[in-house]
């Protein structure tokens, strides 16, 4: 009681009414904006006079309004282009018209078609433009007929039967080439038949064109198989046909210690003998030189059994202390 009693003294009557004032005043405005926002229009709500919950205008973005660099400098061009007035509208298609009736004048002119009477309304010469024009192509065409003369081609058969294209020019050297084919077809000797042909191909075996590079891939392959079939030819007359013998054309390789024995019997016999020789020359060597191994481990065991008598006796003797 005596605390309630001196803060009622403590505080003024003044201050007191200030603040029945204030309350009865914020008592109003509760009371307004609880009536305002019962009402049915939402933008006279105290929310809707809110910065945060007001509505936001739409603003409808239009088409035509957007803007396109390129698409304005073309529109900006097109009507530079363009005339500005009817009159310059009308020079252009007066201009265009007479352009258009000098071309058909001038077709007509070059064609023979149309004469005018007086040279003097054309600026051009159409009777010497058209012989030039003639003089021209003739030359063309004596041109195409050099150049068709000069590469006249022609047709052959081959040795394997096959029709063939060549220049003229090149005729020669592809009839060498086949009669060449032919002899190696036949099976006969060239130099049997270099006197029949020496007028033609004197002292030519094979002719120019008979170079490696130059041979197609069925006439490469017609000479191996020919000389294959020679080698085999050869082998048949053999009593004994050896590894060495059957080595035509053979790509691998066979390493160091591989020896390449002769075709001939003879000469194969030969090395035979002397692979033999050197073969028991090797093993007298290695057999001596096991004797000799032999020999120095039996030393060397006997002096180190002469060492261990000898150290034995000097200990016993005790000449030498014994190491323990």
């Amino acid at each position: 009681m005596d605390s309630s009693t001196n803060l009622g003294e403590n505080i003024s009557k003044s201050s007191l009414v200030s603040l029945k004032a204030e309350l009865l005043r914020k008592h109003q405005e509760v009371k307004q904006l609880q009536n305002l926002s019962n009402t049915t229009d939402p933008s006279s709500s105290g929310l809707a006079n809110c910065a945060k919950y007001r509505e936001k205008p739409v603003t409808k973005l239009n088409i035509n309004e957007k803007s396109n660099n390129n698409v304005n400098e073309r529109n900006k061009k097109d009507l530079k282009n363009h005339p500005e007035t009817i009159e310059e509208a009308a020079e252009l298609r007066q201009s265009h018209d007479a352009l258009e009736a000098k071309s058909k004048i001038y077709d007509a002119l070059m064609k023979g078609k149309k004469v005018l009477d007086s040279s003097s309304q054309i600026l051009v010469n159409f009777d010497e433009k058209l012989k030039d024009s003639r003089d021209d192509n003739e030359v063309d065409d004596k041109m195409e007929e050099d150049d068709d003369s000069d590469d006249e081609w022609t047709e052959f058969t081959d040795a394997l039967g096959r029709t063939r294209k060549c220049l003229k020019e090149d005729l020669k050297h592809y009839q060498a080439q086949n009669q060449y084919l032919e002899h190696i077809k036949q099976g006969t000797d060239l130099n049997q038949e270099t006197n029949k042909t020496e007028d033609k191909y004197p002292k030519q075996a094979p002719p120019p064109l008979l170079s490696a590079e130059l041979l197609s891939f069925d006439m490469k392959r017609e000479l191996l198989r020919k000389q294959w079939e020679e080698h085999e030819h050869k082998l048949e007359g053999k009593g004994a046909v050896h590894y060495s013998d059957i080595l035509y054309g053979e790509a691998r390789q066979h390493g160091v210690s591989y020896y390449e024995f002769s075709s001939d019997e003879t000469e194969r016999a030969k090395q035979i003998d002397k692979l033999n020789k050197l073969r028991d020359e090797t093993r007298q060597k290695r057999e001596k030189a096991r004797q000799m191994r032999r020999l120095r481990k039996k030393q060397f065991k006997t002096r180190l059994f002469v060492l261990l008598f000898i150290d034995t006796r000097n200990v016993q003797i005790g000449l030498v202390e014994p190491e323990i």
